[in-house]
């Protein structure tokens, strides 16, 4: 076979030109099938019985579906409800886009029904986001629904070469187009010129929503953009009620008319646009074909290999293993070091069993937090960093910490994420900081922690487990919305497993005792955590403290004390002042004890935990006494002081009763 020097470089120059072309036709006539994203509501819920009736419903709400979209006169909106029989409703909704052909929309709607019934197949519910097209069914309305915590986003992995000025550009476009759909049925497009790129977006809502709810949505959305995938060339924000996309490629067809006062004339000039894409793809394409045959071998791999333990290329098969599980950046290490100045001590945002967090200022000005993990070898430093480039890489939501990259170098390890301005939960409940929560954003926070748990433990793509739920672990970004961060400690699950035993990992005091004990583990470890930090929340105590005399150093043990007097809002954090509604914080610190209690099994999920949270209806479960953790071998001050502090592996004994 001729090598890449030996062709000659008219011919590799047309062939690129060529291959580009392809790419720009072949992207017209896609009817934007792409998967962006999908979720399942509660997975075989259903008997074999009552499930046949539901999926009859089914079949006959995606039927009328596709009859209402084939008549819908250019709307490509439809909606449908069947309940045969009178039990087991199903609810659907069909939304494409409205640049879309009408037989576009039929595929886009065939394709998303077919993937929802192979991802959904035993689910009272189910939603999927395709490129052009959204599609939903529930066993109850949810026509009028803006906003819910199983949506996320799809951001590109490139960056724009001009980052500041292209974040910019896209978020002027997007408000802007906010308010246009709320003055267009709610749905707009449009383009703006940059000087480096021009930026693509749209703004839709279904035609159920009000006015309000869907601008509403539509700023949700582009809080998520803005968040999770500014300033990368691509991003979408996935919401119950609209969908937001901007790009710097124009992904809506020539005949697409802008809103106003994107237009003079109402009608895109895609032609030049392509024309400028061909002839640009191509000379980008031949000055590359240029580089890399001036390139050394030695060069070229520095740029292009993955790097192996030692700091040469990678040789073995988990060292390959982990660039092809992981999607995102990888930092050089020189640029690390200079944007946390060599590591230095004033960046130093806290320690933790494995390794130091150091604030960071890249060159292009974004502010990053690099987790350098222990320098050595071992199993088990290699298999955090493994699990947590694997996991976090695949994983997205709002309230779950964004892994931005890696970084290796020698025995090394670092992870790159997104900085969180207001540093973590046990900082402010906790540390020296000026700022005292108010109550509204301490309920806030246990809403979107439960929500991030939510994801992970049923929504996300695979089971995952955090295993170290703990106020440190929850970061706080410039809004103070929260974000679960850390998992370094997270397993996956394999299907049909309830529990899985393993080294127990966590920090005392938070720690379920089915896993401290007999290192069970299982979501229901995660929900008891999680009950932990909001009792620690509501008091703005931490969970052991054994400079208090007795039950006040264990919180949870005070908690059930002052529940069982019927005298539970005496435990409020004094610092509120009594700024705080009755009867929501009955209600945390009701669900907050509900979580905690001995048997997992008794312990709701975290989708029922975000369901009684965010409605007003009483409360059906009841608590029953917790276990009491107390460890009687090497716990001291220190084991719950930091949230830094490392995993504690004193011996523990449960207590059923008080002491």
């Amino acid at each position: 076979m001729a090598s890449i020097s030996s062709i000659p470089l008219f011919w590799i120059v047309m062939l690129m030109v060529l291959l580009n072309v392809t790419v720009v036709v072949v992207a017209a006539d896609d009817p934007q099938s792409f998967e962006v994203g999908h979720g399942c509501s509660d997975e075989n819920l259903y008997t074999y019985l009552n499930f046949t009736a539901f999926k009859e419903n089914q079949d006959a709400a995606f039927a009328s579906l596709r009859s209402n979209l084939s008549s819908s006169s250019g709307s490509h909106f439809a909606t449908s409800m069947s309940n045969k029989g009178r039990t087991d409703p199903v609810y659907a909704l069909v939304q494409c886009r409205k640049y879309l052909s009408a037989n576009e929309c039929s595929e886009c709607y065939t394709t998303a029904e077919q993937t929802i019934k192979d991802y959904c197949p035993r689910s009272n519910g189910g939603r999927i986001h395709l490129d052009g097209c959204f599609l939903r069914y529930e066993n109850t309305s949810f026509f009028g629904q803006g906003l819910d915590q199983g949506f996320s986003n799809y951001c590109a992995s490139n960056l724009d070469s001009n980052p500041k000025e292209f974040s910019q550009k896209a978020q002027i476009l997007l408000t802007q187009l906010i308010t246009n759909a709320s003055k267009n049925d709610g749905y707009a497009v449009g383009p703006m010129a940059a000087d480096s790129e021009s930026v693509y977006a749209l703004a839709q809502c279904w035609p159920t929503l009000t006015n309000a709810t869907c601008q509403e949505c539509l700023q949700d959305a582009q809080r998520i953009l803005s968040d999770d995938c500014l300033p990368r060339h691509d991003g979408r924000g996935l919401e119950a009620g609209c969908f937001m996309r901007y790009s710097t490629y124009p992904f809506f067809s020539d005949n697409t008319s802008y809103s106003p006062p994107f237009s003079g004339n109402g009608k895109s000039k895609l032609l030049p646009i392509l024309l400028g894409s061909i002839g640009g793809g191509a000379l980008m394409a031949a000055l590359c074909v240029i580089i890399i045959m001036k390139c050394s071998r030695k060069r070229f791999n520095a740029l292009f290999l993955p790097v192996g333990p030692h700091g040469g290329y990678a040789t073995t098969e988990g060292d390959l293993a982990a660039r092809e599980t992981f999607e995102q950046v990888i930092f050089d290490y020189e640029v690390l070091k200079d944007a946390t100045e060599n590591f230095g001590g004033r960046n130093l945002l806290g320690k933790g069993g494995f390794g130091e967090v150091y604030k960071g200022r890249l060159a292009d000005g974004r502010v990053i937090a690099v987790k350098k993990l222990s320098d050595r070898s071992s199993t088990q430093a290699m298999d955090e960093f493994l699990t947590e480039v694997k996991l976090i890489s695949s994983v997205r939501h709002r309230n779950l910490v964004r892994l931005l990259g890696c970084c290796t170098h020698g025995h090394e390890r670092l992870l790159v994420y997104e900085f969180m301005a207001n540093n973590s939960l046990h900082k402010h409940l906790f540390g020296d900081t000026e700022t005292h929560l108010d109550w509204n954003t301490r309920f806030n926070i246990t809403v979107g922690t439960a929500r991030g748990l939510a994801y992970l433990h049923e929504d996300s793509n695979v089971r995952i487990v955090h295993r170290d739920i703990k106020a440190g672990n929850i970061l706080l970004d410039d809004k103070f919305h929260p974000k679960v961060a850390d998992f370094g400690l997270a397993k996956f699950f394999p299907e049909g497993e309830s529990h899985v035993s393993t080294r127990v990992g966590g920090t005392l005091g938070y720690m379920a005792p089915e896993y401290a004990v007999h290192g069970q583990l299982s979501e229901k470890a995660d929900v008891f955590s999680y009950g932990v930090v909001v009792l620690e929340i509501v008091t703005g105590r931490k969970s052991m403290n054994t400079g208090l005399p007795e039950p006040h150093d264990l919180l949870l043990q005070w908690a059930w004390s002052q529940y069982e007097s019927d005298q539970v809002l005496d435990i409020v954090d004094p610092r509120l002042e009594g700024k705080y509604p009755r009867e929501q914080t009955l209600r945390a610190i009701t669900i907050a004890l509900v979580c905690t209690q001995a048997s997992p099994a008794l312990r709701p999920a975290m989708s029922q935990v975000l369901s009684m949270l965010t409605s007003d209806s009483e409360i059906s479960m009841r608590p029953t006494q917790p276990a009491f953790i107390e460890g009687i071998a090497n716990v001291n001050a220190s084991t719950s002081k930091s949230v830094d502090s490392a995993h504690s592996h004193g011996s523990i004994t449960v207590s059923l009763f008080p002491r």
